[in-house]
């Protein structure tokens, strides 16, 4: 089975990719299993409550990232990296 992406650049020249692999959608599955966070940094264009409730779902059970202490999401370590320079 191939992957078939679909993409789309949004404005901050950031590539958003859905990759699917036959029937299943890699990026929910990273979701479901703590692997990644949904990005925030633009309008949802796929999968938009199936990625929220996945994300939700990992939060709950402490998967992945969400195992972390004190995790940080790449959006506030930005954020933070830029207010403290």
């Amino acid at each position: 089975m191939a992957a078939r992406p679909q993409q789309e650049k949004i404005m901050t020249r950031r590539l958003i990719a859905v990759v699917w692999v036959g029937e299943t959608n890699v990026n929910v599955e990273m979701v479901r299993a703590g692997l990644a966070e949904v990005y925030r940094g633009a309008r949802c264009q796929a999968s938009c409550r199936e990625l929220r409730e996945a994300e939700a779902r990992a939060q709950r059970a402490r998967a992945g990232i969400w195992a972390q202490e004190r995790y940080e999401s790449p959006a506030a370590f930005r954020k933070r990296a830029r207010t403290a320079s």
